[in-house]
């Protein structure tokens, strides 16, 4: 599970906060927020020195977009056949005002931080391991997860083939069924209907 998501359910990281830091626009409607404001929005963590090879880390990002973009994303993309698995995928968490947060997400063990970075044109995701409590996150080592070259990491700002070459985007609203209880714990935590999960694939 990424670490930033659990902070999120523990109202310790606030979505709007994240959402004033966000400086560039990726695709229409998405802004992305750096790691250095991620790292900043954490305050008052004690942070110091615990953010190991953060240059690796320079790059990367989340996304946020005001919800009735997202809405007509979400509105837009096919219902998964399929419950959502351990591979990798995309949290869409509302924060009731207006803003969607999109964290990259997976239900495996032992818990990482993971974010966003480009790929070209496309996502994909660096996940760092570690030691990581309430107030604290020691990265020991960063590493790129690998993902189906096809497809793009996060939300596809085109459904279809726009998310790669015979890729598309599907969704899964009802998150605390799809029978992980890692993903159904997150669900009750930031209520009912207020968490989406979507992949590219």
């Amino acid at each position: 599970m990424n670490w930033l998501t659990d902070q999120l359910a523990q109202e310790s990281l606030m979505i709007p906060g994240l959402a004033r830091m966000a400086r560039v626009e990726r695709d229409p409607g998405l802004r992305l927020v750096h790691f250095g404001d991620v790292v900043a929005a954490m305050a008052p963590f004690d942070r110091g020195g615990v953010w190991w090879r953060r240059r690796v880390l320079t790059n990367s990002f989340l996304l946020v977009e005001d919800e009735e973009a997202a809405q007509n994303r979400l509105d837009a993309a096919a219902d998964a056949a399929e419950p959502l698995t351990s591979h990798p995928f995309t949290l869409a968490v509302t924060d009731g005002s207006g803003t969607v947060l999109y964290l990259p997400e997976d239900t495996e063990l032992p818990a990482s931080l993971q974010l966003f970075v480009e790929n070209g044109p496309r996502l994909t995701r660096v996940r760092a391991l570690g030691a990581f409590g309430s107030t604290y996150a020691v990265l020991e080592a960063v590493d790129a997860v690998e993902l189906d070259t096809r497809c793009t990491d996060g939300p596809c700002s085109v459904w279809g083939a726009g998310c790669g070459d015979g890729c598309r985007c599907e969704k899964q609203e009802q998150i605390a069924e799809t029978g992980s209880a890692a993903i159904g714990s997150l669900a009750a935590r930031f209520g009912p209907g207020r968490v989406y999960g979507l992949k590219c694939r």
